[in-house]
């Protein structure tokens, strides 16, 4: 039964505990990224 239910949970919490990751990531980058990477020009040089 625990199998049952941590096979359907562990792809939340994965997802989950991601994005938490992606969020912090990005909290700590934005104040060192410099703007002319950010926004449309990063888009643009891509």
């Amino acid at each position: 039964m625990f199998r049952e239910i941590s096979r359907e949970t562990s792809g939340k919490m994965f997802r989950e505990t991601s994005r938490e990751i992606l969020r912090e990531i990005s909290r700590e980058t934005s104040g060192k990224i410099p703007r002319e990477i950010s926004g449309e020009n990063f888009r643009k040089n891509l």
